[in-house]
């Protein structure tokens, strides 16, 4: 959640941009192909999260 108050700026927005990646990742998790750790992988879905 720390990344996505640094990006939203506000806790209770990061709380929700934390609950929509998490989402996000959990419905792409069978695309993830092990060439990248889980946490970049989970970073580069928040920060894609964030840009909208």
């Amino acid at each position: 959640m720390e990344v996505s108050v640094l990006y939203d700026g506000q806790p209770p927005f990061g709380r929700r941009s934390t609950q929509e990646t998490f989402v996000k990742a959990l419905r792409s998790l069978t695309k993830f192909r092990r060439e990248a750790s889980i946490k970049t992988w989970l970073l580069r879905i928040a920060r894609n999260t964030f840009k909208v």
